[in-house]
């Protein structure tokens, strides 16, 4: 039987258009996103349809806009019927695996009242396999990584937050308490996932690369992997 490709789908957010492939290119300094792009499909003429960061998700995946599938806020739940790229890409045989999160609020119809998919808007959309467990409010692999390095907090929320190096009020530049590299949201942290996607992606068959014109933060990208090899 004939190997499929895999796909590596990356949806960058928080991240203008113009930085990567328009005017402001020259003046900002992307090396890992430029490679990527240059042996990528890039998707030029993307636009997210809504601004907040659960339902521009629910557009991209679903396809359909804000006003169709109704999920038009962060927390407003999606129907859990509707299809979407994973649930589609699920009948030709790939299994679509989640590293990052789609912040999709649950239908509370197909959920007991106690469930705690309903305490967060954080999970997985229907359909994907979440390898990795990236959510902020929750994320408690996160937390374990962190209390593991001798990282003590009182409040998880705390640990985006500045640090003086004084001990004064603390200014928005200064760091924040743990080390740079083990922070998720720290530039060396990203650089060193997209060096690693870079590798990955001379593995795959076909490598997407979809960059949207809001400004939100890296959000998600999954392996597309077949189980027909």
């Amino acid at each position: 039987m004939q190997k499929r490709a895999n796909v590596l789908f990356i949806i960058l957010d928080q991240l203008r258009a113009d930085c990567v492939f328009g005017n402001l290119a020259q003046h900002v300094n992307l090396p890992n996103i430029q490679t990527l792009a240059k042996d990528s499909v890039s998707f030029l003429k993307h636009f997210s349809v809504t601004n907040p960061c659960g339902p521009s998700r629910a557009s991209i995946l679903t396809g359909q806009y804000a006003m169709n599938h109704r999920s038009v806020r962060n927390g407003t739940p999606l129907r859990h019927d509707i299809p979407n790229l994973a649930t589609e890409i699920r009948k030709a045989g790939y299994v679509p695996m989640l590293f990052g999160y789609t912040d999709t609020s649950q239908d509370p119809r197909v959920h007991d009242k106690n469930d705690p998919a309903l305490k967060s808007c954080e999970y997985p959309m229907t359909g994907f396999h979440e390898v990795v467990e990236m959510r902020q409010g929750m994320s408690y692999p996160w937390r374990s990584h962190l209390l593991d390095r001798g990282y003590n907090f009182s409040n998880y929320q705390n640990i985006y937050h500045p640090v003086s190096k004084t001990g004064g009020t603390p200014k928005i530049n200064d760091p924040s308490f743990g080390k740079t590299l083990l922070m998720d949201t720290s530039p060396i942290f990203v650089k060193l996932q997209l060096t690693k996607l870079i590798t990955m992606s001379k593995n795959v068959g076909r490598r997407l690369l979809t960059v949207p014109s809001g400004r939100k933060k890296i959000c998600l990208a999954f392996w597309l992997k077949s189980n027909q090899m």
